[in-house]
């Protein structure tokens, strides 16, 4: 990670900020108030959706959305019933 921070690499790893690393970047930062690894979660997140093109700008508009429940358990049982009979 240092070695990426002095070339100037940008690393994307969601689960990261949750690690024990993470944990100690924290104590990184203390220790190094002027000059220290930053990780900016929402930016990498909005980045990496942007780049994936499934991130919308809403204008300050509202939207609702609704979504189809799905019960998986029942229709994986309902198949392995119909595979066994």
């Amino acid at each position: 990670i240092e070695t990426a921070y002095d070339n100037n690499v940008p690393i994307f790893c969601p689960a990261f900020t949750d690690s024990s690393a993470g944990f100690g970047l924290v104590m990184h930062q203390e220790q190094n108030p002027e000059k220290h690894i930053t990780i900016d979660s929402i930016r990498e997140f909005r980045e990496l959706f942007s780049k994936l093109n499934i991130i919308k700008k809403l204008d300050n508009s509202l939207e609702s959305w609704d979504y189809e429940r799905l019960d998986e358990t029942s229709r994986v049982a309902n198949e392995i019933k119909k595979q066994l009979s």
